[in-house]
C-alpha cells in the first residue's frame, strides 16, 4: 500500500489483539515518536500559516518561536508543551489544522495537541490508543507471527512509498 495508508496501524492492532500487546518497556519506546509527532505537527501548522501569510497575535509569537526552535526529535520540554498548548487554543491554528489537506499533516495531531500536558509529563507512558495514533515512517520489512483459532499467520509490514 501507499505511504500513510494504514499498514503499520493494522500491524499494531494485530499485535494488540492476537499477541501479548505492548509491554511497558515497548510502550515507553513510543514516547519519542509521539513527542516528535507533536512538535513536528505544530511546526507544520506554523509553516503553513507562514506560506498563507497569516500572522499570529503578538501574544502568541513567543510560543511560535519556541515551537519552531524546538528539536522535533528530542523529549518534549515543558516550555515546548506549554507553547503547543497555548497555540492550539488559538482559532487561527485550529483553522489551519482544518485545512490540513493542503499540506502533509497527521489526523492524530489534534488528539495529541488536546492532551499535550499528559504527553509531556515526565512519568508519561503511552497508552495503547497513543501507540495506534503514533506515526513514524516504516523502513525496511518487519515480520511477526500470530495465531487465530489454531491457524498460524505470518504478517509483514513494509515501508510505504510517498
Amino acid at each position: 500500500g501507499a505511504g500513510d495508508s494504514g499498514k503499520t496501524t493494522i500491524f499494531k492492532q494485530m499485535k494488540i489483539l492476537h499477541q501479548e500487546g505492548y509491554s511497558e518497556e515497548e510502550r515507553n519506546q513510543f514516547t519519542s515518536i509521539i513527542h516528535t509527532n507533536c512538535v513536528q505537527g505544530m511546526q507544520d501548522i506554523l509553516t503553513y500559516l507562514g506560506k498563507m501569510e497569516k500572522e499570529l497575535p503578538p501574544a502568541l509569537q513567543g510560543y511560535a518561536t519556541t515551537v519552531v526552535a524546538a528539536d522535533a526529535h528530542s523529549r518534549l520540554s515543558p516550555a515546548t508543551a506549554t507553547a503547543i498548548h497555548s497555540l492550539w487554543e488559538n482559532p487561527e491554528i485550529k483553522d489551519a489544522f482544518n485545512h490540513r489537506s493542503q499540506f502533509q499533516m497527521q489526523d492524530s495531531a489534534a488528539t495529541f495537541f488536546d492532551h499535550i500536558e499528559r504527553l509531556a509529563d515526565p512519568k508519561y507512558v503511552p497508552s495503547v490508543q497513543d501507540i495506534l495514533k503514533a506515526r513514524s515512517r516504516t523502513t525496511g520489512i518487519v515480520e511477526t507471527e500470530f495465531e487465530i483459532e489454531k491457524t498460524k499467520f505470518r504478517m509483514f509490514d513494509v515501508g510505504g512509498q510517498r
